[in-house]
């Protein structure tokens, strides 16, 4: 009997987002902007409480998160205000 290794349940669960990932694609390029299920689905903003809560819910279905504040429009020194708040939230203590 082979071994369950980790990446498969990952591509599982990657797969199991696509019909919906498909269908939102489809309403973006419709309506020509991202639906707002497509947005809560990669992001994670508001009071620190409700972040820690959403990255620990996504945090559970993958093998990672990656957080990074929104870069584009933003100048460097606020994005670098952004990304030292994140590792005070999220950092190692």
């Amino acid at each position: 009997m082979a071994a369950i290794r980790p990446e498969s349940c990952a591509v599982e669960r990657a797969r199991s987002l696509l019909p919906l990932l498909q269908g939102l694609a489809r309403e973006a390029e419709d309506k020509r902007h991202l639906p707002p299920e497509m947005v809560e689905a990669f992001t994670a903003a508001g009071p620190l409480d409700k972040v820690r809560a959403r990255v620990a819910e996504v945090a559970e279905r993958g093998d990672g998160v990656f957080l990074t504040p929104a870069t584009y429009f933003i100048p460097p020194e606020q994005i670098g205000e952004y990304q030292s708040r994140i590792i005070e939230a999220f950092g190692p203590t």
